[in-house]
């Protein structure tokens, strides 16, 4: 257990030394925009309806 504690603990500090706030870039609020991201999006939909109707439900109506 000591060994454990003093691991996390060297990584803790690792990161806290690694990821300090002025090395990480600032947010970008206005996120992704293109073409590639707007159909990879719509893809994405798409595929989840899929699933939703032709998996969840016939699974969830015969209660299984």
């Amino acid at each position: 257990m000591i060994a454990l504690f003093i691991g996390w603990l060297s990584y803790f500090v690792y990161a806290l030394f690694r990821f300090v706030a002025p090395a990480i870039p600032k947010a970008d609020y206005f996120g992704v925009k293109g073409h590639a991201f707007e159909l990879h999006r719509r893809r994405r939909r798409h595929h989840e309806g899929v699933l939703l109707i032709g998996v969840a439900v016939p699974l969830w109506a015969s209660g299984g």
